[in-house]
């Protein structure tokens, strides 16, 4: 019994006895830099074909809804930087606007480039623009106007948008 109790007293006697000769702690800083952003992914717009006679109140095309994602809580400014004109394979060219609604009253120009202003969701977005086409027959204009018409060679027009999201 006492080897019993012997044993007993030296275990409790190691066990409570720690091998370190000390101890020391440090709090470390940490930080992340988190700067949101966002990114625009968006197809091209093919606004199909269209009668070569355009009204001199221009023509309504189908409407084309950007997509983008920007971080949650992330202001954002969409803006179209660069108003284009259609040029055909003769680089004969038709102006085509853009409008921020469908009852083409509010046209996105040199003087308004923005088109929406807001804060990210973290999710993708969708603006939707309303183009209308206007003929011309001055400079590189590639109609002949008769009123109340312009009328304009059949081709293949093409011209690039370009947007930016400011963040």
């Amino acid at each position: 019994m006492r080897i019993l109790h012997a044993v007993i007293i030296a275990v409790m006697l190691f066990l409570s006895c720690s091998a370190y000769a000390g101890e020391t702690s440090i709090s470390v800083p940490v930080s992340i830099n988190y700067t949101g952003g966002c990114v625009i992914t968006t197809p091209p717009h093919d606004m199909g074909s269209m009668q070569a006679t355009i009204p001199g109140a221009g023509l309504a095309a189908p409407s084309y809804t950007m997509s983008f994602t920007c971080s949650f809580g992330t202001g954002y400014t969409v803006s179209q930087i660069n108003f284009v004109n259609l040029a055909n394979s003769n680089a004969k060219t038709i102006k085509a606007t853009l409008y921020k609604d469908p009852g083409y009253a509010n046209a996105i120009g040199s003087s308004t480039p923005t088109i929406a202003t807001g804060t990210g969701t973290g999710s993708l977005q969708t603006i939707t623009t309303y183009p209308k086409i206007f003929g011309y027959n001055t400079g590189n204009g590639a109609c002949t106007y008769t009123a109340p018409n312009y009328y304009c060679p059949e081709d293949t027009y093409s011209a690039t948008y370009t947007f930016r999201i400011a963040f």
